[in-house]
């Protein structure tokens, strides 16, 4: 016991020593953990703030114009953080109303109300009916141009006929027949001298009655544009199934803005006959003299694979292969391809060029210049092109229709792609009649 008590304090110190080495093993293992845990944590949030404030920030892009971003040289506080967004949300709401208008100048009307995109048969056969009065003799686009032919060869013949009539009669003879020497003497000297301004008087009482030449489908001859020539409202003719409307459709949609084109142009750009007068829009005074030929009207696909959302869900295609734009058919729009034959004022060719893009999605992807025209031989065949050199050129073009309304009108088979889109105007050549 008295050892006990001189020795009770290295005794307490030593049992002091056996409970730390013991607590090192037991609750206080579990502390180290927790601490080293929590030091992982903070690490990690320190290097994710170093991080964050060492790293390079750009400013939204908010232009067409712009490729690259901005560097961003001040901190993203909540305030610079809104007004990025801001600048965004207004960029899409710029965009959407692009569209909108993008969509609403691109916007064409079915020449029937609920032709597609699933017709009733009452509806087939109204379109047929209409499809057919708006393509025979180019009634529809020869409102819109003012278009004419020059006068043939029967119809000159038959006002020299109805002239010499007239001149007989006057001077009291039968035009085949006998009479007065003197008198016959004398109507044959009036008619030799009128008969030969009979031709030229008729070609420029055309030139001037009309703002543009252009072939007719009439009498078996090849107009200057396609129609289907299929169509037809008999009896024993089945009505246009979805498919053949949508093609004839398209057909007609295409042609509207050609000869939409055309006439905006000779209508703004037809010379005048005095400095500072109005335009003259007739054939002596219009840019573009002659609408000699629209053909080769096709739809234009990826000749790959495409994606089907390409256009939405990705950036819209481009195939460099398929044409200077290298734009094809997407989810965005479809494009039509096709080329035009016009007799124009060499003088104004860039103008035309112009006019033809202007206020619509029709590209001119190619221009060639063929001839210049003979003034002599035009008019030996009946036509007056005016005092101005004129070339005849053909062009190849692209017009585009956005999928934002076509897709409504859209047969299933054409939307969906088992079926690829007709050629516009499909059908029999343009020189056979419907009925």
């Amino acid at each position: 016991m008295e050892v006990l008590k001189k020795n009770l304090i290295s005794i307490v110190v030593g049992v002091v020593a056996i409970l730390a080495v013991a607590a090192i093993f037991w609750p206080i293992s579990g502390m180290y953990t927790d601490l080293q845990k929590r030091l992982t944590q903070r690490l990690a949030v320190q290097s994710s703030m170093d991080r964050l404030l060492s790293a390079q920030r750009h400013l939204p892009l908010v232009s067409p114009d712009q490729t690259d971003a901005g560097v961003l040289t001040v901190f993203p506080a909540q305030g610079v953080i809104d007004a990025g967004k801001a600048a965004t949300d207004k960029v899409a709401a710029q965009a959407e109303a692009m569209m909108q208008k993008a969509v609403e100048v691109n916007r064409h009307i079915l020449l029937f109300p609920n032709a597609l995109p699933k017709p009733d048969d009452a509806t087939k056969y109204s379109f047929a009916q209409k499809y057919i009065e708006e393509t025979t003799n180019y009634a529809r686009w020869q409102r819109i141009l003012n278009s004419g032919v020059a006068p043939t060869q029967d119809q000159v013949a038959k006002a020299i006929q109805d002239l010499k009539d007239r001149i007989y009669k006057k001077w009291g003879l039968q035009p085949n027949g006998g009479g007065d020497p003197g008198a016959v003497r004398q109507a044959a000297d009036d008619f030799n001298a009128e008969a030969v301004k009979i031709k030229p008087a008729m070609q420029m009482e055309a030139a001037r009655k009309y703002s543009i030449y252009m072939l007719l489908p009439t009498q078996g001859q090849i107009g200057a544009m396609p129609y289907d020539a299929t169509v037809s409202v008999a009896a024993g003719h089945a009505p246009p199934g979805p498919e053949q409307i949508w093609a004839d459709q398209l057909g007609v949609w295409i042609l509207d803005d050609i000869t939409q084109a055309i006439a905006r142009t000779n209508k703004t750009w037809s010379d005048s006959d005095a400095p500072d007068g109005p335009p003259v829009c007739d054939i002596l005074h219009a840019p573009i003299k002659q609408l000699e030929r629209v053909d080769n009207l096709v739809a234009v696909y990826s000749p790959s694979a495409a994606d089907a959302q390409a256009g939405i869900g990705g950036p819209t295609p481009k195939v460099p292969s398929v044409s200077p734009t290298g734009r094809v058919c997407n989810a965005l729009y479809d494009v039509e391809r096709f080329r035009v034959a016009l007799v124009v004022d060499a003088a104004k060719i860039p103008i035309i060029l112009r006019e033809l893009q202007s206020q619509q999605f029709l590209s001119v992807l190619n221009v060639q210049i063929n001839e210049v025209v003979d003034p002599a031989i035009a008019a030996s065949n009946g036509y007056r092109y005016g005092d101005k050199p004129v070339v005849r050129m053909e062009l190849d073009c692209e017009d585009l229709l956005m999928r934002n309304w076509t897709g409504d009108l859209m047969p299933d088979s054409i939307k969906s792609g088992t079926v690829k889109g007709a050629t516009p105007g499909a059908g029999a050549p343009s020189g056979e009649e419907n009925n």
